[in-house]
């Protein structure tokens, strides 16, 4: 499991990673300065061959040679350069791309929006950093979501934990700058068919909205596409059950 800019893996992907643990063995990626994965140069360019190394090398270690990915948004991305390399030492079985892009930059245009500098310049006091994750988070959910009084505590708890958890500002610039370079409309179109493929977007995501899911299942021909009434962090919605039935009933099948 590969996820989104910023994102560190055990924390945002709780509690649907636990839940699909209790299914079948589950590996998670803290992406490449994130969380649990230290940078030495917290300013220094990132690139796509690093973070298809970095699950190259966490399937290796784990002694698999078979897996299925599952990216979502940027970590999407990271899934479909898996998808394009050749040479690596384990084999891909399947395939899901979560609420991503093929081409995020010809979608969100330049420059970056002026709102997402708290993200690449973070106060070093974790309540402003809290502060700033309750505005950042609106643009994951849906109006109708953000209202509800019966998500409000989790609302809050996304919040506080963008906040504690260690998202070194110059990393996420540099994961910005990477995701918006890559395109994969030309190289998805030579993913074998014997790999299958299933792309799912929210109708409600405002952060990559759901012409970024086209690009992928026209350039994939044997993807199957789904569409959800929900935002971006499509995994707080319908609850974890939901989730563990869509991708088992994929992986499974």
């Amino acid at each position: 499991m590969t996820s989104r800019l910023a994102a560190s893996g055990l924390v945002d992907w709780y509690p649907i990673a636990e839940h699909l643990s209790r299914f079948r063995t589950i590996l998670v990626l803290d992406n490449r300065g994130i969380g649990e994965s230290k940078s030495v140069d917290e300013e220094a360019q990132l690139t796509i061959a690093q973070h298809v190394q970095d699950v190259s090398q966490l399937v290796t270690e784990a002694g698999w040679v078979e897996v299925d990915l599952l990216g979502f948004s940027m970590g999407g991305l990271i899934v479909q350069a898996v998808l394009c390399a050749t040479g690596l030492p384990f084999k891909v079985r399947k395939a899901i791309l979560a609420s991503t892009s093929a081409q995020i930059v010809s979608q969100l245009g330049d420059p970056i929006p002026a709102e997402w500098e708290p993200l690449f310049n973070p106060s070093p006091d974790a309540a402003e950093r809290v502060t700033v994750a309750r505005s950042l988070i609106q643009g994951d959910y849906d109006p109708a979501f953000l209202v509800d009084p019966t998500n409000q505590s989790l609302l809050e708890r996304r919040a506080v934990e963008y906040g504690n958890v260690t998202r070194p500002g110059g990393v996420v610039r540099e994961q910005l700058k990477m995701a918006r370079s890559l395109s994969y409309v030309q190289d998805l179109q030579h993913v074998p068919r014997g790999i299958p493929i299933l792309s799912w977007h929210g109708t409600l995501d405002e952060t990559l909205p759901t012409t970024h899911q086209s690009p992928i299942l026209t350039s994939i021909k044997h993807a199957r596409g789904l569409t959800f009434p929900c935002g971006h962090s499509w995994f707080d919605y319908f609850g974890p059950g939901h989730w563990v039935d869509v991708i088992g009933g994929f992986l499974d099948a």
